[in-house]
């Protein structure tokens, strides 16, 4: 066995279990809301939306947010090529609001930040982030648009019917801020393990990456 992995199963085994086990009653009666909801929109956007899913005129599927993991592309790199490409036009937020209300959805989720490590916010530990790309703070975009479209925080604060429901944030715990090599696995296998992220000299590490 690995010795990281014989490692972290000890502790695993030695931790107390606090975990609180969620009942079935208790789990119906949580998503009750999202059963009832039926339709939500689920919106993955990030810095790798500018490859479009190609890499040195090589397409990469199985979802282009992995395409730095499956180009095994440098970190370094895929930030040069990549950050002058990441140039959002005014108002899609307002566009992606209205279409959310327009279709029906009742929901809303998006990527504040993917596996990549890059933040749709002015991060304090990174300058990996939207803000210092475009001088814009994407996520509060997103948010103020969808709360002008009538938006709503979610359950339990969540009172009327058939309003639209604030975002849900995706926000991975690792992101590939460091060097990658190629060829470990075929395309089509995303590593589920990231390394840590890199930090500004001086910062306290996260547990959740940049």
């Amino acid at each position: 066995m690995n010795p990281l992995h014989a490692l972290l199963a000890a502790v695993l085994l030695a931790a107390p279990l606090t975990a609180h086990s969620e009942s079935t009653a208790e789990r119906d009666a949580r998503m009750a809301w999202w059963r009832n909801a039926r339709l939500g929109m689920f919106v993955h956007w990030g810095l790798y939306s500018g490859a479009e899913g190609v890499w040195d005129q090589k397409p990469f599927g199985g979802g282009v947010e992995w395409i730095q993991d499956y180009a095994g592309i440098p970190a370094d790199d895929y930030a040069a090529r990549l950050k002058p490409l990441f140039r959002p036009k005014p108002g899609f937020a307002k566009e992606w609001a209205h279409l959310a209300k327009e279709m029906g959805a009742q929901y809303v989720v998006f990527t504040s930040k993917h596996h990549e490590g890059f933040a749709l916010w002015d991060s304090k530990v990174s300058d990996f982030d939207a803000h210092d790309v475009t001088g814009r703070d994407l996520f509060k975009e997103i948010v103020t648009a969808l709360r002008a479209e009538g938006g709503v925080p979610p359950p339990p604060q969540r009172d009327e019917a058939r309003k639209l429901v604030l975002p849900g944030l995706v926000r991975t715990t690792r992101c590939r801020r460091a060097p990658v090599t190629a060829g470990r696995r075929a395309p089509g296998r995303p590593r589920r393990r990231s390394p840590p992220c890199s930090r500004r000299p001086g910062r306290p590490r996260r547990a959740a990456g940049c």
